[in-house]
């Protein structure tokens, strides 16, 4: 089975077993070009799916990050419902092949993206909106968990920068190389920290990329800071002055010789 053959059933699987014959749902494959009736598209269901994405995100990263100003978490919403975004998870997941067109050169990521909407204003009308959480959740299942290392820990950059400042180290170099097509472009980012250390990550995006590099190089920052800490500790250990417990204990006291000579 080829590979996008495994990531399209992959995609599709996502949307409960139920649900996905339901004539909503296969409408929602079906591209305005392959159509001669505009109603008979995907164009509305994407209307409605683009509403219902956003609320799930909304609602997620409400719940999820009690601790995050409003700004914060609108700039996070807008990276995850973007068409850029939403376009990756499409490709990814094979839309491209399962979606029904008219014209072969409408295909790609804004496409795919509209697939991703479409699909889960499908969800929403055949299942309800609790199934339609379940299923936005699992298809931006990857990108959540980056925004949750972001929000949690931080940029991943900033911490391995502000890491070797600390060790006094000169900041990283990067490498940056990509391979794939434009639509499904695959980045792959080696950061070189002092000493000869290495890390790579690999993403959808050059950030992604430079996001995972780093935090694996944090990693050994970390581990060279702690390295260093206990080096530093025990070079001063010797200097720290002896205490002298035992020869004072064994000073005799002045009035015990006077007492023995007066016997």
């Amino acid at each position: 089975m080829s590979r996008a053959k495994r990531r399209e059933r992959s995609i599709l699987e996502l949307i409960p077993a139920a649900l996905r014959d339901h004539p909503v749902v296969r409408q929602a494959l079906v591209h305005k070009s392959a159509s001669r009736d505009p109603l008979d598209s995907n164009e509305r269901l994407e209307f409605l799916g683009d509403a219902v994405i956003e609320l799930v995100v909304s609602d997620y990263l409400y719940r999820r990050y009690p601790d995050v100003d409003e700004g914060r978490l609108t700039q996070v919403r807008s990276a995850l419902v973007s068409r850029r975004s939403l376009g990756s998870v499409g490709v990814q997941g094979g839309l491209l092949e399962a979606i029904t067109v008219g014209q072969a050169d409408a295909l790609g990521p804004v496409l795919a993206a509209n697939a991703v909407e479409a699909l889960a204003g499908a969800v929403y009308l055949a299942g309800g909106f609790q199934l339609s959480v379940a299923f936005v959740l699992a298809i931006l299942g990857p990108s959540l968990e980056r925004v949750d290392g972001d929000l949690v820990l931080g940029d991943y950059k900033s911490l391995l920068h502000q890491a070797l400042a600390k060790l006094h180290h000169q900041p990283p170099r990067y490498k940056v190389s990509w391979s794939g097509p434009d639509h499904d472009r695959r980045y792959r980012v080696v950061v070189q920290l002092p000493g000869g250390f290495e890390a790579a990550g690999e993403g959808a995006s050059r950030k992604e990329a430079e996001q995972e590099a780093c935090r694996l190089a944090i990693l050994e920052a970390n581990r060279r800071a702690e390295a260093a800490g206990l080096a530093q500790a025990t070079t001063e250990a010797p200097s720290r002055p002896p205490r002298r417990r035992s020869s004072r204990r064994a000073s005799p006291r002045p009035s015990e010789p006077e007492r023995a000579g007066g016997a």
